[in-house]
C-alpha cells in the first residue's frame, strides 16, 4: 500500500476505534466495545505491517 493512502487510513482506523470505545463505555453496549477492539487491532496491524518492495534485477 502506498504511503499516501496508508497514513489517512491508519488515522481513520484509530479515530473509529476511539469513537466506538467512547460510545461503548458510555452506553455499556458490548457491540461497540467489540467494534473498538476490531478497529484498534486493524490500526496496530497496519502500523507495524512491513511494506514489500519489488526486487529489481
Amino acid at each position: 500500500m502506498r504511503m499516501l493512502y496508508r497514513i489517512p487510513i491508519l488515522f481513520l482506523l484509530i479515530v473509529c476505534a476511539l469513537f466506538f470505545a467512547s460510545v461503548g463505555s458510555m452506553n455499556g453496549m458490548g457491540v461497540f466495545l467489540v467494534l473498538a477492539i476490531f478497529f484498534e487491532g486493524a490500526f496496530w496491524i497496519g502500523l507495524f505491517k512491513t511494506m514489500k518492495r519489488p526486487v529489481r534485477n
